[in-house]
């Protein structure tokens, strides 16, 4: 941007400490516990947006002592272009004149290749862009990274997401907050975050999403036995905030002004050519695009948009507080929860009235979402085929056999009949002893193909390492003697090779554990360790071998229970 272009930019008034407060800790909850230091990661690129982020963030500290609040940058190096070193390093320093501590992460490329040049570059670099920004606010302590996406940036999601056939809520590219993006295998950032913030119990976090019945979770701990195994479960992972969307980029020009704090320009961001998101942004600054398709346009959509979602999210609320959380079993991922029958008849006449039947799906799109997220392999994605599906057998009275649901983001659905309420867990009661109920079992579909990872033992406990397995456990090994260990999912073969190794007492006990925990098809879904391709563990029953005993032990935890609620809808 030249001298030229920003001496006609209009004299708007700059970000004061208490907008910034009220915009971060919308999104954000700071935590009020005595001497807890409340520690925020800040994206700065060294652009007007992100050193407004950090001068606001500097002055919070001062302004808001009561936060406790301890800020750091990160200043990436994409090493893409010649002089972007020197650039990261001036821009390290600019943050330390004004108070601001800093670190600079250097991305690394394939040697030999010059990353502009890659295919889906930009892709490429957003992905470890957010990988080191995750684990430097890992290593740092700090559970949320604020990046400075603003308005204007809003603008152009929406115009790429238009350009794509993108409709409705898939316009809102940019939400103010969420799970941070491309780490979902790095332990300590997408689960298990440490960092010094208060953290619910795991049934509060539950409790605060669905009903639940007493001692839902399986397996239940043992009391006072010192050798029980027990399967942990992850904390939550690291957000990403973004406390600018709305605020226009002249007032975060306006705001550097202010205090004088110098900025740098990407000029790989003015060439149209060069990327997608460059063309969108240079045909929204000419102004040369439909006024429906210009700024003011677009941020009263983003606002339209915004309201009917706030109207979704409390009927998806709504629907999922009256939903019953019989059994959850940690040890196959086997979920039993009872949905209302007539879910249709929790929404109030006018609510009713505001929703469209596209509406409606995407409502039920939600439900569906948070429900096998407990469960499933991965983020949930919806279809409207999928909900369809759903919603049909909500409106169903089924009788005599279970009929199995499709399959939905690798998890089975199956809705159980009236001839299994001798077990306790399907009853079709509701607590008021009225017919209102339809019991769902959930779990993770059947693999098509065996998965395996191999797996590098711990030898020694300074250096922990947690391998990320079917997105639903992480585990912790340690090996006594160096062997290939791989962890696979568990097969007819694995089973007939123990039944043959085992002796019968060992046999009929694994036996025992399979139908308690993962009666019938489910026992496929188990994770196994595998030496040199035989089983010698089944790591979520806590069983081994009497000849791994003594050399192989682990730890082992489910996957988060705390998905993001509800402001990721």
């Amino acid at each position: 941007m030249t001298f030229q272009q920003l001496i006609r930019i209009p004299d708007i008034s700059p970000i004061s400490s208490a907008e910034f407060y009220r915009a971060l800790t919308t999104i954000w909850r700071p935590s009020t516990k005595d001497r807890t230091v409340n520690r925020l990661g800040l994206a700065v690129s060294g652009g007007v947006d992100s050193m407004a982020l950090a001068v606001l963030c500097r002055n919070l500290t001062n302004d808001y002592p009561r936060l406790n609040l301890k800020v750091k940058a990160y200043v990436v190096d994409h090493r893409a272009r010649p002089g972007s070193e020197a650039e990261a390093a001036g821009v390290a320093k600019t943050l330390s004149d004004i108070g601001v501590t800093s670190a600079v992460l250097t991305l690394k490329w394939p040697s030999g290749l010059d990353p502009m040049t890659m295919s889906g570059f930009e892709t490429k670099a957003r992905t470890l862009r957010y990988q080191a920004l995750g684990k430097a606010c890992r290593d740092d302590m700090a559970s949320t990274l604020l990046a400075a996406h603003h308005a204007d940036d809003l603008a152009e999601s929406m115009l790429l997401r238009i350009s794509k056939g993108h409709r409705a809520f898939g316009l809102r590219g940019l939400v103010p907050r969420t799970r941070i993006p491309e780490c979902q295998s790095i332990h300590g950032v997408y689960e298990d975050c440490q960092a010094e913030t208060s953290r619910q119990s795991h049934e509060e976090m539950i409790a605060d999403r669905f009903d639940i019945e007493k001692e839902w979770l399986l397996p239940r701990p043992t009391s006072g036995a010192a050798s029980s195994f027990e399967i942990g479960i992850a904390t939550c992972g690291m957000d990403i905030c973004r406390p600018f969307l709305n605020f226009k980029k002249e007032r975060l020009i306006s705001t550097c002004r202010h205090h004088g704090i110098a900025w740098v320009e990407d000029h790989t961001n003015d060439d149209p050519s060069l990327t997608p998101r460059n063309t969108v942004r240079s045909l929204l600054q000419k102004g040369s695009l439909p006024a429906a398709l210009q700024l003011p346009a677009l941020s009263a959509l983003n606002d339209k948009l915004a309201s009917k979602q706030e109207i979704c999210n409390n009927l998806t609320k709504t629907i999922l507080r009256s939903c019953t959380i019989q059994a959850l079993d940690l040890r196959s991922g086997r979920l039993v929860i009872h949905m209302p029958k007539e879910p249709i008849h929790l929404l109030s006449e006018s609510d009713q009235k505001k929703l469209s039947k596209k509406d409606l799906a995407h409502v039920w799109a939600r439900v569906t979402e948070k429900t096998i997220a407990l469960v499933s392999p991965g983020l949930p994605k919806r279809s409207q085929r999928s909900v369809q599906s759903i919603v049909s057998m909500l409106k169903q009275e089924h009788k005599g056999r279970s009929r199995a649901a499709s399959n939905i983001s690798h998890v089975e659905i199956s809705v159980r009949s009236s001839q299994d309420e001798k077990e306790n867990i399907y009853s079709t009661l509701d607590k008021a002893g009225n017919r209102s109920m339809i019991p769902w079992l959930m779990h993770r579909q059947i693999p098509r193909k065996v998965l395996g990872i191999p797996i590098c033992p711990v030898l020694t406990s300074d250096d922990p390492i947690w391998y990320h397995w079917d997105d639903r456990y992480w585990f912790q090994v340690s090996l006594n003697l160096c062997a290939e260990l791989k962890l696979a999912f568990l097969t007819d073969e694995h089973l007939n090779y123990l039944k043959r190794s085992l002796g019968t007492y060992e046999w009929l006990s694994l036996k025992r554990m399979l139908l308690e925990a993962a009666p019938g098809k489910i026992r496929y879904t188990l994770p196994v360790f595998l030496e040199r391709e035989q089983p010698v563990a089944l790591p979520t029953l806590g069983f081994r071998t009497p000849l791994s005993n003594e050399r192989l032990s682990w730890k082992v935890k489910y996957k988060s229970l705390s998905f993001p609620w509800p402001q990721d809808f």
